[in-house]
């Protein structure tokens, strides 16, 4: 008959002193979303599991306690919430998930948000100069554009900007929105992930720009 290791005999002792130690080896506390980032106002949805089976689990938000779960018979649970509004940009919330009577079992999830925005600076300047041009919130886009079109005028100009990039869709890019001095009017600034330009999109970002003459 086979003698038992050390480290077998360390691990049932490790079990005998703490039930909830065999679900720690073989499982791990775990916690996360489905999509690693959301847009504001969309159903987020957040599982635990790796937990002590049938007890309590805290779960907090940046230190801050929000509720109780119960786990099931095999240490999970989920909980759907709705993802807040972004602040600028894009915003990360900070979940952390802990057994009750084993704090040592937890874990933590990071929940990103962004909307599609976009922000061009300098807007005050010359029309010929660089701007720079930073957009969040466009997810699964391969390609992303700016159009600028006069009003009155039967063409846009279309300038290819880059592919968003990561989990929330981020683009930072410096670009000339005119090649030369345009003509004065009123002119339509539209950004999204089509190649020319239609009016009104709903995924869009858009713009006014006034050019002046001398």
């Amino acid at each position: 008959m086979r003698s038992r290791s050390a480290a077998a005999l360390a691990a049932s002792a490790l079990v005998a002193a703490f039930p909830g130690a065999a679900a720690l080896a073989a499982d791990p506390p775990s916690l996360r979303t489905t999509y690693p980032c959301y847009s504001s106002g969309e159903s987020v949805l957040l599982t635990g599991s790796g937990f002590t089976p049938d007890g309590e689990v805290a779960l907090s938000l940046s230190g801050q306690q929000l509720t109780t779960l119960d786990a099931d018979t095999d240490g999970g649970f989920s909980l759907r919430l709705q993802a807040p509004d972004a602040l600028f940009g894009t915003t990360s919330l900070r979940f952390t998930a802990t057994d009750r009577a084993q704090p040592r079992l937890s874990d933590h999830a990071t929940l990103r948000i962004a909307d599609s925005d976009v922000l061009v600076t300098p807007m005050a300047g010359t029309p010929e100069q660089p701007r720079r041009i930073r957009a969040w919130g466009f997810f699964g886009s391969h390609a992303f554009y700016a159009h600028v079109k006069r009003r009155g005028a039967r063409r846009a100009r279309n300038i290819y900007l880059g592919t968003p990039r990561g989990p929330c869709g981020v683009l930072d890019v410096e670009r000339r929105l005119f090649r030369r001095t345009p003509r004065q009017g009123a002119y339509v600034l539209q950004f999204d992930a089509l190649r020319r330009y239609y009016p009104n999109l709903e995924s869009s970002v858009t713009y006014r720009l006034d050019v002046l003459g001398p």
